[in-house]
């Protein structure tokens, strides 16, 4: 017998209880998901959803043998949960919600990549800086450019130069439509531009893999929108998204000497194959740090 996937009836009948599905059906009609978004693999849709502890990851991707798995980071011992069922009957009942990610893992182009790179390694000089905004006002991107070049020019303009209110008047436009182009942070993120480049701090544990995330938000590590991350929990499955930013801010609390070289095998700064260019540590961490990392490839 085939299983429809999107069978509103089979769907309920994942339910571990009547109770689920009705407490799944308040959840849709109080609106309290948010916007539904295909994953950054390309195999499923996500969303996040306001619960009584916080505000919960919801995940639904397709098995590799067919068939569609719920996932959410909400305490609940029912699997599913009303949140995971809920957003599975959301899908079932409106088609227009699943799109597919296009082209999830297509690498930037070979001339960005080689100037965002040369933003990180140099981060104070904004002479790398312009010569991507060129790159991107040529390459249709004209409000990512627009924002690099008046924040550069925000940083040299003195508090009281009579030309800074026109230029915090372009700022906020450029703010405005950057906003609007790249979308609201995941619930578990924060932070905001400066210079051009997003920097970010991880507010709480992210408890998924990047492929689970949102597919917009994880194409802004892709195509160098991040250029700091604050605070990131070390996971294996997120390491790869970490290594396309050039800062790592792990500085707020001292790790175990132990834990030191580990940071350093994951994040492998200066390596050819990573963007990072600076790992911030703890000040008992710096000297141990430095001996490990001295003879890092350039």
């Amino acid at each position: 017998m085939t299983v429809e996937l999107w069978n509103v009836k089979q769907i309920e009948a994942k339910a571990p209880d009547a109770k689920s599905v009705a407490e799944a059906r308040k959840l849709l009609a109080k609106g309290e998901f948010g916007k539904v978004e295909s994953r950054a693999d390309g195999k499923g849709w996500c969303t996040t959803c306001k619960g009584m502890t916080g505000t919960y990851e919801v995940s639904v991707r397709r098995g590799p043998r067919g068939g569609l798995h719920a996932e959410c980071t909400c305490p609940s011992y029912k699997k599913p949960c009303k949140h995971a069922l809920a957003l599975l009957l959301y899908l079932a009942e409106h088609p227009e919600a699943r799109p597919e990610a296009e082209n999830p893992n297509a690498p930037p182009p070979r001339d960005l990549e080689s100037l965002l790179r040369a933003v990180f390694t140099t981060p104070e000089d904004d002479t790398a800086r312009l010569v991507l905004a060129d790159f991107l006002e040529e390459n249709d991107q004209p409000a990512r450019a627009a924002l690099i070049r008046v924040q550069c020019e925000l940083e040299r303009v003195a508090t009281d130069d009579p030309g800074r209110k026109d230029a915090l008047a372009r700022e906020a436009e450029a703010l405005a439509a950057v906003w609007e182009l790249i979308g609201k942070l995941p619930a578990n993120f924060e932070g905001g531009f400066k210079r051009g480049f997003l920097r970010l701090t991880v507010k709480s544990a992210v408890s998924r893999e990047a492929d689970g995330l949102p597919a917009r938000f994880v194409r802004l590590f892709k195509e160098g929108w991040v250029e700091a991350l604050k605070q990131p929990p070390l996971l294996p499955k997120l390491v790869p998204l970490y290594r396309l930013v050039g800062e790592i801010d792990l500085s707020k609390n001292p790790v175990a000497p132990f834990v030191v070289p580990v940071i350093a095998e994951m994040l492998q700064p200066n390596d050819p194959g990573t963007r990072i260019r600076t790992v911030k540590l703890a000040a008992a961490n710096k000297r141990q740090w430095q001996s490990l990392t001295s003879g890092s490839k350039k």
